[in-house]
């Protein structure tokens, strides 16, 4: 696809300047990050006994049968985050993960559009309104953990829908080969960093798959092969003996009436406010009137009737309340931000899909070009004008201003140089911290030495113990 702007120049350039606004305050705030809890445990490879040979897959092993079945994610953070010289500079293990997962997001839609340019503006778009919506940044964005748990299966998985319904598949059955074998271990793989995200991408494929082979489409080979791939993924993560001693630290899992309460709070506080966001309707008119996006729907066929675009806002929207009652149904609690952010950007793939198939691929809707530009740039200026003044960017500009985030940053290296300095045999009990970051801090050391993130500190710096003086006030 050759990407023709139907945009003025100026709508452009506006978006442009607000999506490097919001990166750049994004970029200072990586400055100022600094490893807290599960980084710890990682780098430390805490908790396993003697008899475990010391080392990554060993770690693994331990946690996948004592914790979590989320053996990729578990095993990607251990590896980064226990060598030295990626811990020493936790900034930029986070801005290189994001950075990664910027050109995986590229890269999926550069396969379907087939156009640099395309790709970038697309890429853009998509990452600048899951930044100003997304629900808690510092348990992404601002964590290795969470980057990598919560937020690397978003983009894997849009790379792998997007290896599977390339346009360049139609070329050669090499290129078709090559693309099941990759989406296949994008699948399995994909599966092992969250239970959730594998869940519902599994979910996901048995809709496809069993809706490819009814209508006997070309690549319904394609998804069944992917779609084994991924269950057996899944399964590994789901049948892990871990899962169940995290299970029983949720007293109120599968508590009904805390089950439905929760439920609703989290449908009403904010799925419906996503529906209703006016940044994600002015990002449907971005897609339904861009004319480059009717030209891609010409080549990628299918889903063209109402019943079927009926189906898949059906299945995506019941994924996402899936999502919803497994998350508080498996911890009787408030999701943590995190597995927020993952669902979130569940439904914005899910909203993004939605509106690409409602684009009309034929010549019967016309628009004329000078009032659709007009529209197009509205809807962008618009669009530009909510990102920056939404809350995530907001408020990351005041913890910039005020310094609370520099502040926050520096006390957390204090008590590093103070655990650091202190003898192996020390007890030691750091102050806490005094100022609180929006989007750097959310969770601390406690007074208890024995609190697993107590220990994982004490472990990684070598000290017998370590506590805060008081209860940190939040």
């Amino acid at each position: 696809m050759s990407f023709r702007p139907s945009y003025r120049a100026a709508a452009l350039w506006a978006f442009a300047a607000c999506v490097t606004f919001c990166a750049c305050a994004v970029f200072r705030l990586f400055t100022w990050a600094r490893p807290i809890e599960d980084d710890f445990c990682r780098a430390a490879l805490l908790d396993p006994p003697a008899s475990y040979i010391p080392g990554i897959l060993p770690y693994t092993e331990f946690i996948y049968s004592h914790w979590s079945g989320r053996w990729a994610g578990v095993g990607l953070e251990t590896i980064l985050v226990s060598i030295p010289s990626l811990m020493n500079g936790y900034p930029w293990l986070l801005f290189a993960l994001i950075a990664m997962q910027g050109f995986l997001l590229y890269f999926a839609i550069r396969e379907l559009v087939l156009d640099t340019r395309a790709a970038l503006y697309l890429a853009a778009v998509f990452a600048s309104v899951y930044w100003a919506t997304m629900p808690s940044p510092q348990q992404n964005i601002f964590w290795v953990p969470g980057a990598v748990e919560s937020q690397l299966p978003l983009t894997l998985g849009l790379l792998l829908f997007s290896l599977v319904l390339s346009p360049r598949l139609n070329a050669t059955k090499e290129s078709r080969r090559f693309a099941a074998i990759a989406a296949s271990i994008l699948g399995f793989v994909t599966t092992g960093f969250h239970e959730l995200s594998g869940g519902v991408l599994v979910l996901a494929l048995t809709a496809i798959t069993a809706t490819a082979f009814i209508s006997k489409s070309p690549r319904r080979k394609m998804w069944l092969a992917v779609w084994m791939a991924s269950a057996a993924g899944f399964l590994v993560v789901f049948v892990a003996p871990g899962n169940s001693v995290r299970i029983a630290t949720f007293p109120n899992r599968g508590n009904h009436s805390l089950t439905a309460g929760w439920f609703r709070i989290v449908m009403r506080h904010y799925v419906l406010p996503w529906c209703l966001d006016f940044k994600h309707w002015l990002l449907a008119v971005l897609i339904l009137l861009d004319p480059n996006a009717a030209l891609l729907r010409k080549k990628l066929p299918g889903l063209s009737s109402s019943r079927s675009i009926g189906f898949f806002a059906v299945l995506w929207l019941s994924l996402v309340v899936v999502a919803v009652f497994a998350t508080v149904w498996n911890i009787g609690d408030l999701p943590a931000g995190r597995t927020l952010d993952l669902i979130y950007g569940m439904f914005l793939t899910g909203w993004i899909a939605l509106a690409f198939l409602v684009v009309r691929s034929d010549d019967s809707f016309s628009f004329h070009p000078v009032p659709r530009a007009a529209t197009l740039s509205t809807a962008l200026l618009l669009l530009s004008a909510t990102l920056v003044t939404s809350d995530n960017t907001v408020q990351s500009i005041g913890d910039i201003v005020r310094g609370s985030a520099q502040l926050w940053s520096n006390e957390i290296d204090q008590r590093f140089e103070q655990l650091k300095s202190a003898g192996p045999n020390a007890d030691v009990t750091v102050p806490p911290i005094s100022v609180n970051s929006r989007d750097l801090s959310w969770e601390d050391i406690r007074t208890d030495p024995n609190y697993f993130a107590n220990r994982c500190v004490s472990k990684y710096f070598g000290v017998a113990s370590v506590r805060i003086s008081r209860p940190s006030q939040k």
